[in-house]
């Protein structure tokens, strides 16, 4: 297209095509790994889809993210709400540390939390109800089994955060006192929302 002459460029640029996306039910989750007896002061997640700190490998169990720390293009993400869990069979003792001690920090593209709170704060969702321990094997799940139940990440306007292709985004557990499981305990993150694929 010609516009008119003394202004620079004389010809525009055609825009950039956006994609086209269809919505999908389709959380994000990611695990990370702390190994027995091993002392543990933070652990990310969302950062190393292929292997976990200890350099064993992911399966799709683990994580279904195709990037580390960004949507891969042209994905993007409308984050609802945060659930947690840790792994089946986990020792009594293990789950008390890790939700005793454990504080969650949410960034985006930043230094600064976006979120930090208490992981009792974060609950479980669908899940087995409370405690329960069958042939030896611990079952936790913290707060009410419900799809509906997330700690809520709308914004002030209460909108789901739109997360775009490309954009950085990680979470954290710190523990200010470190903790040492007595067995490998695997703690998994998952981002509900709408994730938006191409066609």
């Amino acid at each position: 297209m010609v516009i008119k002459k003394g202004r620079a460029p004389l010809v525009a640029g055609t825009p950039a095509q956006t994609a086209r996306l269809r919505p999908l039910r389709n959380p994000l989750y990611d695990t990370e790994l702390m190994a027995a007896a091993a002392a543990v002061g933070r652990i990310e997640l969302f950062v190393n889809r292929r292997t976990f700190a200890t350099g064993a490998v992911k399966n799709l169990n683990d994580t279904n993210m195709e990037a580390d720390g960004v949507l891969s293009l042209p994905l993007e993400f409308d984050l609802l709400g945060l659930t947690g869990k840790l792994n089946f069979g986990a020792a009594l003792a293990d789950i008390n540390a890790f939700y005793n001690e454990g504080v969650l920090q949410w960034f985006f593209h930043q230094s600064v939390p976006w979120l930090q709170i208490p992981v009792t704060e974060i609950p479980s969702g669908v899940s087995p109800f409370g405690y329960t321990t069958v042939a030896a094997s611990t079952i936790f799940a913290n707060g009410t089994p419900s799809g509906t139940n997330f700690y809520n990440m709308a914004d002030h306007l209460r909108q789901a955060r739109h997360i775009l292709s490309m954009e950085s985004f990680r979470g954290v557990v710190q523990f200010p006192a470190t903790i040492t499981p007595t067995a490998d305990l695997l703690f998994k993150l998952l981002m509900q929302g709408i994730l938006y694929a191409a066609l």
